[in-house]
Order: C-alpha cells, then structure tokens, then sequence
C-alpha cells in the first residue's frame, strides 16, 4: 500500500484535514521541513508578534502570597444603572508534599570510560489476521485535555490525541474508530518559576498513516509541535510616548486587612487530643463599594484529631466569613483582585468534644481601571500586551410584553443585569450576544409584593472598521435605563436600553521603555521555547518488527554534566474507599548506579507514605514502593563520577470510586562525567515494534553515507512506551546536541542502540 498523510490546514483542534497520498518514506521529513520558518520564534526578539489569546494574569509586587486563581470572566452582570460587578481572583494553598532524593558516587571500578554500542539487531515477524481493511479513507486529529505545570526553569506539557478513523473493508463498508493517546514533553524556559503563567499551544502539525498490504495493520505518525511562553505579572511605569496605544489595568490602590473568626465545634466522637486542624480558603468573593472592598468566603477546615480507643481520625466544618478593606479611591465598576491567605490556626480541646478555634485570616485586594496608553518602544525589557487595534459602540433597545403571573395593582421596581456577554469578531464587524435578566417586583390586589423573573436574549452587530479575525473583544455592558408601563392586570410593557463600548485588541510583545508613566498592570516575558513529539501508533498488533538506523557525525568536548527527566506513571488502590487525601510524602531509597554502553543505569526506589481519609472519618496510612530505572545517556569517551536522582514533582490524583488513583512522578537525574572525545554516533531513525509508542523530534545533522557526508532531515527516538517493551532486550540512549528544525541546537536523550528479543 502507499503511505497516506493527512495534514492540517490550520491551528484549531478539530478542523477537517486533507487527505494527502505519499508513496515516499521520507514523507514525514519533509513535510516537517517546510515548517522550518513558521518555528522560528525566539525569545526576547519577536517584536510586535503576537502569540496567543491568553487572558490578564493576576498577580502584582513581589509579595508572599499564594497564587492566584481567576474566577471565570465569562459573566458580566450590571446591579444598577450604569455599574458591574468586581472580577475576583482568589488564592489556593498547595497541597503537603515532602520529597527528598539521593545521589550515589561511583565506585572506582566502576568509574569506567563508556564505550561503544553493541549491534543493533534487526529481526522480521508477520502473522495472517482474518479480517483485512482495503483503504484508510482519512484519519482526523485533534488535541484535548492539554494540562502543564511550572517547575523550576521547565514547563511540563501534558495532554491527549484524539484521532477519528475512517477506513473501507473488503466488503465495501466505510467503518469509523476512535483512539486516543496521551503525550507529554518538557520544554526548558530558563528563569520559568512556580506561580508564573504559562501560555501553551500545543497543534497538529502532520498525520502520516500506512496500511499493510495484507490490510491487517495500520501505522499512524503523528508529529505535534508545542510552543510555550511564560510569563510574569509585574506593576511597571512606563515613558509615555508616541508607541503603539495599548490596554492596561491601572493599579488604583492596594490594601491589606486582618480578621479573627473564633468559634467552637461539637467531635462527632470523643477525643484525646486533636494532632491538626489544616483549613483553605473557598468560594471568595468581592464587592466594591466606594473607597472600601468587601471579601467575603468559606474557611473549609479538617479536622485531625485522636479518639478515645486510639484511632485517628478525621472531621470537617466549614465556616463562612467577611473582611471590610478600606482602599481610597476604589469605586463600582473597577476591577478588584485579592489574595487571602491563612495566617495563624489556633484551637484548644476544652472537652472531650468541645474544640474551640481560632483563625486569622489576611487578605491583601488590589483594585485595577482599564486605561488607554499609548508607551515608548526602547531598549528595556519584553513586555507582552494588548494592541488596541480598534473600538466601537453600539446601543440596543429591547421592547417586551410580559404576561403577569397573577394580576398586580401596580409595579414596584423592575431591576436589570447581563450575563453570558460574548462577541464574535468577522471582518470589520464584532457581533455581541448576551442575556437580559429582569427581576420583576410588583405588587397583588391583596398589597402583597410578589416577584416574577425573566430572561430575555438579545444580539448586536457593531461596525469596527479594519477589525479582523483573531482579535479578541473586550466588551463593556451597561444597562441604561429600564422603563415599565403596566398595560393591564395581567399584561406588563418593558423597555431596556443597553449601552456596549468595545475594544478590540490583539496580544503583541514590544521592548518598552519604563518611565515616569501610570503604575499598571503588564506581563514580563521571561522566555518561550518550541518542541515537537512525534507518536508511533499500531492498530491490530501484527506486523514485521524494523530498526533503521542511521550514522551522524558528532563532536563532545570538555567535562559535562548529563541530565536525564522521566516521568513515572502508575496506578494503585487503596485497601478501603476514601474521601480525601491527607498528605504525601516521598523519598528515594535504594540508588544505585551501573556504567552500561553509552549510558549510566540508575536505579532506585520511591517510597511513598500516603495518608487519606477513609469513610468512616479515620485517617489511615499506606505505604507504597515504586521501583524506577532511568538511563543517563553520557556519549562514548566520557567517565562517570558520580549521579544523583531528586524528585521534582509529584502529581497525584484519587478517582472517584475513592480506591483507585494515579500518580505522576518527575524524577530528575544528573550524572558528572570526563573527558573529551570526537566521534561518529549511530542513532535509531525508525523503530517498529508491536505495541509499542515511539516519540521522536526532528533534526538537521550532517550523516555519514557510502558516498560521503550530506546534511540530512531525520526523526532521531527520545523515547518509548507501551505494552510493546517486552520485545525489546536492550536500548540504549545518549545525550546529544542535536540541531532540531526550526528551534536551533538542544541537548536531547536519543536512541542509539536497541536489540530485539527472538520471536
């Protein structure tokens, strides 16, 4: 059969791709290729480009306080004439988690120069399957459920490939199936920190699909491009200037206040003493009123405490609670965001299940003002910001007779808001849609006030001229007046009239200079980077194994130090349901290193001590081993000195069915190595193995072929997965500096040998 390649047209997950035929089996490579020059983004430089739609991050001076969490903004509700509410941004506290890692010396005589690598083995296997597929008619991709995370100086990219196939059997019958398959990449950003905002758009970048000629199996490649920024919310003044005219959120005041909730709760048990109480903040909430902000929330508390028989367990409470900011200045309509954190949580048993406690809570507000300004491109640092490219205004007179529910005398007040406001941008006009909802209030023949409520769609088109696809809206509502006139008993004339200022801006990076300017709200780019994964998938099992390899010219100098990152993913069950997790705790044990060819073996264990919460309010410890072995690739010539192993991250979630749960481990590896040696290095271009997932990154490296050096394109392995590593003996993998196409040299941990284990 040909190769078949299904590319797509454009960036959005879900669009329909075109159906490519390739008989070449570089198809992969070169299409990639010619990707080259919409990769080269560099960070600090792209003056003027714009790279996503992401929305303002909270944030401001360099205070310590917990991130904060938006609430969403699709909402836009108006309490009165010409007023909105605030948008709240709340602070979360992180979850307890202590990791701890180890590093182990190398003996002496296993300090050994690593050598070269052993001959791949390449062996061939089929088998005959019953039923057969004639064609693939097309293959659609799409990208969901895109999580990422910031660590130190990395951004980890987690998400999922949906894939819809649709192929003919010998009977002429189209058939669909649908798979999916997790990917994840890291991509270093230096200066990247926890509490920072990452901005991710992970694409589609090609889909290559081969069918067997006996139609039993099918080989999809699927290359996926990453592109990160990361960025950090700062209060800068900037030089007015004759720049671009941007959008920014002028800081209007800031204020921190106190408060003491004190109250006493009732143990569902009798205890002996009380070990803890962790409480978090949720729900909260904020209201401007003129020159003061109210915070209002829900203090969620657990309970850990000692019963009578010995047992530990668990209790929780929920207590609501108010904080009143004086913040001069502040008036309806601004914008308010706050940071509340738990300062102190004091709490004395007075009885066997009398607790009393005490929380201080702190809470820091900052209240912003949208405002135009026009800025100083100069030599200062990369700010990302919103171009205003446009604006518009528009108004909207709604008319409506209301059927009363019961006959009223007269109407008391009818109060207006909008919600659900969204725009929709088409070449010079933004369409604006959203819902009037109306709280009748009126009162009966018996002079008893009743309420009715109603909501009412509506839908404005304003011209914007010059506006074009992918800019983003920013919409302010206002309801301007609401007239009534009560037509019968039973029979209610509305009219609302709604005021809708618009902005259009389109997100840019510019140099700009600081300056005696207002104090606002902007965005520092700390630095972006682009990777690319490529995905081996194998439906219906059987199909001939293949090794290709391929010989690249390569140079290592000096003393370095190898570092290797992997994830370890496992499930695991808990002897009883439970409610919550308490806490984790993690350390390696165990570490122990081996001088392998071209690599360190490193192995070890992670012991987990988790404490959950069971049904019954019990809090019981497990403790789980989770053996790892991770290879450090250290090129041929170079000794090991010395390795260690630490724990960046742990990701743990509990299912449902409150027994199952997975965990995502990040374990980080650096290895001290000698030497300095010159070379040529075989790597694994191809690897097909049933069941197993391959990823891959494209290079441009200068190859060794019988008739001389060339500089080729090729995909190089950086990893595999699957149920398919039973058929694998040995791999080995290196660490290289690698040009990857269209991002420059990185330093990749690829394959460069594999024996396969006899069918």
């Amino acid at each position: 059969m040909e190769d078949e390649e299904v590319k797509r047209e454009d960036t959005k997950a879900g669009a329909s791709p075109q159906t490519i035929e390739d008989a070449s089996p570089a198809a992969l490579t070169g299409e990639a290729g010619k990707k080259k020059g919409r990769n080269k983004k560099t960070t600090g430089e792209a003056e003027g480009g714009k790279r996503s739609k992401g929305g303002r991050k909270t944030g401001g001076k360099k205070k310590a306080i917990a991130d904060p969490v938006t609430v969403p903004e699709g909402t836009i509700s108006v309490a009165e004439e010409g007023t909105g509410p605030a948008r709240v941004t709340m602070a979360t506290a992180p979850s307890v988690a202590v990791f701890q890692g180890a590093k182990v010396d190398l003996p002496r005589e296993e300090k050994a120069t690593v050598g070269s690598a052993a001959a791949a083995t390449n062996l061939q296997t089929q088998e005959e399957v019953p039923s057969r597929v004639v064609k693939v008619h097309r293959i659609e991709a799409a990208i969901g459920e895109v999580n990422t995370r910031i660590v130190p100086d990395k951004v980890i990219v987690q998400g999922r490939v949906d894939l819809q196939i649709f192929f003919v059997t010998e009977a002429g019958e189209v058939h669909h199936l649908a798979e999916g398959t997790p990917f994840s990449s890291m991509l270093a950003i230096p200066g990247a920190r926890p509490g920072m905002k990452a901005i991710v758009e992970p694409r589609v970048e090609t889909v290559l699909f081969h069918l067997s000629e006996d139609g039993t199996t099918l080989v999809k490649k699927v290359l996926l491009e990453i592109f990160a920024k990361v960025v950090d919310e700062v209060q800068q003044n900037f030089l007015p200037g004759n720049g671009p005219l941007l959008l920014f959120d002028e800081v209007v005041g800031e204020a921190t206040g106190q408060t003491l909730l004190e109250n006493e709760v009732t143990l569902a048990i009798p205890a002996l003493k009380v070990e803890e109480i962790r409480a978090e903040l949720q729900e909260v909430t904020a209201e401007i009123i003129p020159d003061k902000v109210i915070v209002q929330g829900r203090i969620h508390k657990q309970i850990f405490f000692v019963d009578t028989a010995g047992m530990a367990r668990h209790q929780a409470e929920d207590v609501p609670f108010t904080a009143l900011l004086d913040l001069p200045g502040a008036a309806p309509g601004m914008q308010v965001r706050v940071w509340p954190k738990i300062e102190k949580v004091l709490f004395e048993l007075a009885g066997p299940t009398l607790l009393r406690e005490k929380v201080v809570v702190e809470v820091f507000a900052k209240v912003t003002t949208a405002v135009h300004f026009r800025a100083t491109i100069g030599e200062g640092p990369l700010f990302r910001a919103k171009e205003i490219v446009g604006e518009g205004s528009g108004q909207l007179l709604r008319r409506e007779v209301v059927r009363l529910e019961r006959p009223a005398q007269k109407i008391r007040e009818i109060v207006a808001t909008l919600k659900d406001i969204k725009g929709t941008v088409i070449p010079g006009k933004a369409i604006v849609q959203g819902t009037v909802h109306k709280q009748i209030f009126f009162i009966g023949p018996d002079d008893i006030e009743y309420h009715q409520a109603e909501e009412v769609p509506f839908s404005l088109m304003i011209e914007i001229p010059g506006l074009a696809r992918g800019a983003e809206l920013v919409i302010e509502p206002t309801i301007a007046s609401v007239l009534f006139n009560l037509l019968g008993p039973n029979e209610l004339e509305e009219k609302v009239l709604v005021d809708l200022k618009l902005t259009a801006v389109e997100e840019r990076q510019w140099r700009l200079s600081t300056g005696p300017g207002p104090l606002v709200l902007a965005e520092e780019v700390i630095g972006e980077n682009i990777g690319q994964v490529l995905l081996r998938l194998v439906n219906r099992v059987p199909f001939a194994k293949r090794v290709v390899p391929i010989t690249v010219m390569s140079t290592v100098q000096g003393q370095q130090v190898f570092r290797e990152q992997i994830i370890v993913e496992n499930e695991f069950t808990l002897p009883i349901p439970s409610i919550k997790i308490a806490e984790v705790r993690a350390e390696i044990v165990g570490l122990r290193a081996q001088v392998v060819t071209r690599g360190l073996v490193v192995e070890g264990t992670v012991v987990k001590e988790v404490k959950f919460v069971g049904e019954d309010e019990i809090v019981r410890e497990v403790t789980e081993e989770v053996p790892f072995s991770l290879l450090v690739g250290i090129p041929a010539g170079f000794t090991p000195e010395s390795v260690a192993v630490q724990i960046e991250e742990i990701l743990f979630s509990l299912a449902p069915d409150g027994r199952s749960g997975r965990q995502v481990i990040v374990l980080s590896a650096e290895a001290t190595a000698l030497e300095v040696v010159t070379r040529e290095i075989q790597l694994i271009r191809e690897l097909v193995v049933p069941g197993l997932t391959v990823q891959s990154v494209l290079v441009e490296e200068p190859v060794l072929t019988p008739a001389g050096i060339g500089v080729w394109q090729f995909p190089v392995i950086t990893g595999l997965s699957g149920p398919g590593l039973a058929e694998v003996v040995s791999a080995t993998f290196g660490v290289h500096t690698l040009q990857v196409v269209g991002v420059g040299p990185q330093d990749l941990n690829v394959l460069e040998a594999i024996t396969l284990r006899d069918p």
